[in-house]
């Protein structure tokens, strides 16, 4: 699902591809109810594991395992045609520009590094 993808995109970029549960479900804007049964479905395919988080054993990380990466990896072109066909495909070049233009103040208020490569129209992803 594109949650499912969310949720292995944001483990990818984390340090270590390893985050707390509770940041995790705040990163994907997710409750952690939603959150915890689309771990237990990740978990159960082999693509995270959970652990006990070892400075507070009351607390879960969700670690992404080699195969969740490779499949993140492997799903990036599809999800990125298809969000680049419902959305981008209709905009003019003028608009691109402009919604680039946009979309770089934004990022410059959000920290130093993009968390993902840009969209182009090939969908190239710099993995």
């Amino acid at each position: 699902t594109h949650f499912e993808y969310v949720v292995r995109g944001t483990l990818f970029t984390a340090d270590g591809r390893v985050l707390r549960m509770s940041r995790l479900a705040e990163a994907t804007s997710a409750t952690l109810p939603r959150l915890s049964k689309v771990v237990r479905r990740l978990d159960a395919r082999g693509l995270v594991e959970r652990r006990t988080c070892p400075g507070d054993g009351r607390a879960t990380n969700v670690h992404l395992t080699q195969a969740g990466r490779k499949a993140w990896v492997q799903a990036t072109p599809a999800h990125r045609a298809m969000a680049r066909d419902s959305v981008l495909a209709d905009l003019t070049d003028e608009q691109l520009t402009a919604i680039a233009d946009a979309l770089s103040i934004i990022v410059g208020h959000l920290g130093p590094e993009p968390a993902c490569p840009p969209l182009t129209r090939q969908g190239d992803i710099g993995i």
